[in-house]
């Protein structure tokens, strides 16, 4: 999430996590372990990419 122009491969491991079990709030979850010991932008725009592939499900 924190290197530019892979943004697309984020959704993807998110995808994948999810086909395997990983709930939307596991990975939501995983997001606040970002805010905490990362940049908050690193973990808005992991929250981004998380958000459409959740769109993208519903």
């Amino acid at each position: 999430a924190n290197i530019n122009g892979v943004n697309s491969q984020l959704a993807a491991h998110y995808n994948i996590s999810m086909n395997n079990g990983v709930s939307a709030e596991e990975l939501n979850d995983f997001i606040l372990v970002l805010k905490q010991c990362c940049d908050e932008s690193i973990a808005s725009n992991a929250q981004s990419v998380l958000d459409s592939v959740l769109d993208a499900k519903n």
